[in-house]
């Protein structure tokens, strides 16, 4: 998969409500592939060894406004902005990632400020970050089955292990530039490489007659 930063993307589409006030939605997409696996791996540093890289951003006096001034600089995937408003004409887009907001922000101006659940970080008055809070275990799952039990048909899209769980329990799951290891472990889950591709699965998805 690409750079991504944040690493679900999830597209909601309103459907024909029933006399149930069922409604479709569809949450494709791991974020990750819209921008480049560094950062990826970046943000899983930070995750996974918070307390020491907040040691590290006060040991070097990097606060808040530094670290948004790089990703800021940071730019999606060829093609990935023109992907995102194929989406949005054809489906609601919420982005469900293991990133924060404050990380998240200055890219998810550049594709519009779709809706994004993610954790958070707690920063000072002077913009140092202090402390971080993970909204939930297992948020994309999770997220997943709170839309289902809203009545929402679910359609997701990862790129990484930890999305496995985010796609067998949406109604269809999608491996969207997943190493292989995750392919050949998953094959229960259509694997394509390319965002042409990824349009044909979520209109294979569908039980809507969508046009590419």
């Amino acid at each position: 998969m690409g750079f991504t930063l944040f690493p679900e993307i999830f597209l909601v589409r309103n459907l024909k409500p029933s006399t149930l006030g069922y409604f479709q939605l569809y949450l494709p997409l791991c974020f990750p592939f819209l921008m480049g696996n560094w950062f990826k791996m970046f943000l899983r540093h930070i995750y996974l060894f918070m307390n020491y890289r907040l040691d590290l951003l006060r040991q070097h006096g990097l606060g808040m406004n530094e670290i948004q001034e790089v990703i800021a600089s940071l730019k999606p995937l060829d093609g990935a902005v023109e992907f995102i408003d194929w989406l949005r004409e054809r489906f609601q887009i919420v982005i469900l990632s293991d990133t924060f907001y404050e990380f998240a922000s200055p890219l998810m101006k550049q594709l519009g400020y779709p809706t994004l659940l993610c954790h958070r970080l707690e920063s000072d008055a002077n913009g140092a970050v202090t402390n971080y809070k993970l909204r939930q275990a297992n948020p994309k799952r999770q997220a997943i089955v709170a839309f289902k039990s809203l009545y929402y048909r679910t359609i997701a899209a990862g790129d990484s292990y930890n999305d496995t769980t985010m796609l067998g329990e949406a109604d269809a799951g999608i491996l969207f530039h997943a190493p292989q290891n995750v392919i050949d472990e998953f094959p229960q889950f259509p694997a394509v490489q390319t965002f042409a591709a990824l349009k044909q699965e979520f209109v294979r998805a569908s039980n809507r007659d969508i046009e590419l």
